[in-house]
Formats: structure tokens, C-alpha cells, sequence
């Protein structure tokens, strides 16, 4: 399982729906991949929280340390322009790959 990553939230990209972008150093980071999903967390005190699935950033955001969340998620999962937060490989495709990994070797879930 890949790394958390501290990110910071950018303006939404127009017509972007259901996804958020990262750049393709905090994706090999968290060990994810376009079309993965990922949760993204508010604060320690903020109960901001979505899972989202990553698409690419634009070519000028590489090495910012910025995600730009779709205006869809940003509203569901309460998150403001500016915001600090942090990204994590959902815990949902690890334990469908690790449910994969038992069927393949004949174990019982």
C-alpha cells in the first residue's frame, strides 16, 4: 500500500466531474494509477472527506503539491479553496484486490 500525501486544494478544472487531479509523482507516492480511487481527508478537526477517483493534472501543476478536486466532490465532501489536506489509496481497492488475491488461491473469504 502506497503512501499518504499533504496536498493542498486548487481551483476545480470546468467540466471535471467526479474526479480530482494529482501529478504523476504524488500518484507513484501513493502507489496509484489513473482511473484509481483515492480518499481525500479535511483536517484533524474537520469532517471534510470523499473518495474520488485520480485523473492527471495539467501539465503546468507538476511538483506543486496541489489537488484539484471536481466542483461536484468539492461540495459533497465539504472542502474549501486553500484547504490543507491528505490523500490515501482507498482502503476499498485494497481489500478488493486482497479478496482477488484469496479466490485466485482457492482460500475461502
Amino acid at each position: 500500500m502506497g503512501g499518504r500525501a499533504k496536498l493542498i486544494i486548487a481551483e476545480s478544472v470546468k467540466g471535471d466531474v467526479g474526479v480530482a487531479r494529482i501529478d504523476k509523482a504524488t500518484m507513484n507516492y501513493m502507489e496509484v494509477k489513473p482511473g484509481d480511487e483515492i480518499d481525500v481527508f479535511g483536517g484533524i478537526f474537520s469532517p471534510a472527506h470523499i473518495r474520488v477517483k485520480v485523473v492527471e493534472c495539467l501539465p503546468e501543476d507538476e511538483g506543486k503539491g496541489i489537488i484539484r478536486v471536481a466542483a461536484d466532490k468539492m461540495q459533497e465532501g465539504g472542502f474549501k479553496l486553500g484547504m490543507k489536506v491528505t490523500a490515501d489509496a482507498s482502503m476499498m481497492k485494497t481489500l478488493k484486490e486482497s479478496l482477488s488475491v484469496r479466490k485466485k488461491k482457492g482460500e475461502q473469504t
